[in-house]
């Protein structure tokens, strides 16, 4: 993992240093209205927890989350992200969760705003509160990985498909990997909302432990 980490950090650097791109006070004034654009997403799904004993644990959960998936930092290639999200078992077998991560990362496709690859870094912290073999447990983890993510125009530029994906270990050693696709409607004749719906999934490996995640979330947000 460290090998990988190094070696996109060197693909950065090289990128910065063939084709030059600054962010100055001037640049972040400028994009001061969309640096502060957000996302609110709901999303309600499934949740899964397998131990040592075997026995997979199945939960109902909902989750709130408040993100900006991909914004551009300076007038070329240099952006980040960030996500932050709290989610709550809505059965009565108790998982309670909270995660937040941030990242940057460099435009290897740059289109427009709106239309890019991206490839970074990212790092967060976790936690999970939650029943399974018997008991109530809690844990919690920093995280350090690679982010991908991507977004496409379609049909005049109304609607637009994104995603993205993630690989990431924590100090334990532990794996975690996850992705999401979805639709962003904006309409911009008519007004500046946008919609976005999705799916997303995640995996989370421990030496001892697996656990799964699948979501359908719905959101909104503001064009300044």
């Amino acid at each position: 993992m460290k090998k990988v980490l190094l070696l996109l950090t060197l693909f950065i650097a090289l990128q910065a240093q063939t084709n030059i791109d600054y962010v100055t006070p001037k640049i972040l004034k400028e994009k001061s209205k969309t640096l502060l654009q957000s996302e609110l997403l709901y999303g309600y799904g499934s949740a899964s927890i397998k131990g040592d004993d075997k026995i997979k644990e199945n939960y109902k959960i909902a989750t709130y989350t408040l993100l900006n998936e991909h914004q551009n930092l300076s007038q070329k290639h240099l952006n980040y992200n960030y996500e932050a999200t709290l989610g709550n078992s809505k059965t009565a077998t108790k998982h309670d969760t909270f995660d937040f991560e941030a990242g940057v990362g460099y435009n290897i496709v740059d289109i427009s705003a709106q239309e890019y690859i991206s490839v970074g870094v990212t790092g967060g912290y976790g936690t999970l509160n939650a029943a399974y073999e018997g008991a109530q447990k809690k844990e919690d983890f920093f995280k350090l990985g690679i982010h991908i993510c991507f977004a496409k125009a379609l049909f005049a530029r109304y609607i637009y498909a994104y995603g993205s994906t993630n690989y990431s270990k924590t100090q334990r050693d532990d794996t975690l990997s996850g992705a999401k696709i979805g639709l962003r409607l904006h309409l911009p004749k008519y007004t500046n909302f946008i919609l976005i719906a999705g799916l997303r999934y995640s995996y989370f490996r421990a030496k001892a432990q697996k656990r799964e995640k699948a979501l359908n979330y719905i959101g909104l947000s503001y064009n300044f």
